[in-house]
C-alpha cells in the first residue's frame, strides 16, 4: 500500500506473479481501484483452474480496507455514523504500552478517541467491506 497522498489505492504499484518469488523488475502502476484489480485477478485464476481436479488454495488480501481507509465515492454501501454503536469494549486509549502505540494505525485519530471518532471509522470500514 503507498500513501493516499500518493493515489494510494486508485493507482496501486503492482507486480506480475513470479514463481520464483524474486520480483527483479518494477512494479507497474494500475489502472483501477486496488480491490477491483485483486478480485478481477482472482477470478482470472480461477477460470484458469476450472477444468483443473487439483486442490489448490487461493490467498486474496484487500488492502482497501485498511488505513488509510481511501474509499471511491460510488464505492460500497454508505453507512451513517450517528446510525452505529460503539462496541462494548471501547477504550479512548490503549489499556497498556504493547510496544506499538505510535504506528500508523495508531496514528490515525488523536488519543484519547472519543466514540464518534470510532463511529465514523467503523462507518467508513463497514462502508468499503459490504456489498451493495
Amino acid at each position: 500500500m503507498h500513501p493516499y497522498e500518493e493515489n494510494g489505492h486508485c493507482a496501486p504499484r503492482l507486480h506480475h506473479f513470479d514463481p520464483t518469488g524474486k520480483y527483479d523488475e518494477p512494479p507497474f502502476v494500475g489502472q483501477n481501484f486496488s480491490s477491483k484489480m485483486y478480485a478481477d485477478a482472482a477470478i482470472n485464476f480461477l477460470k484458469t483452474t476450472e477444468h483443473n481436479n487439483q486442490p489448490f488454495m487461493a490467498f486474496v488480501s484487500f488492502t482497501s480496507p485498511h488505513d488509510p481507509r481511501n474509499i471511491l465515492p460510488d464505492y460500497g454501501k454508505k453507512y451513517c455514523p450517528a446510525e452505529l454503536s460503539v462496541p462494548d469494549n471501547f477504550l479512548p486509549e490503549h489499556p497498556f504500552d504493547n510496544g506499538e502505540l505510535n504506528i500508523r494505525d495508531e496514528q490515525l485519530l488523536p488519543v484519547p478517541r472519543t466514540p464518534e471518532q470510532l463511529k465514523k471509522e467503523l462507518s467508513l470500514y463497514y462502508g468499503i467491506t459490504t456489498v451493495h
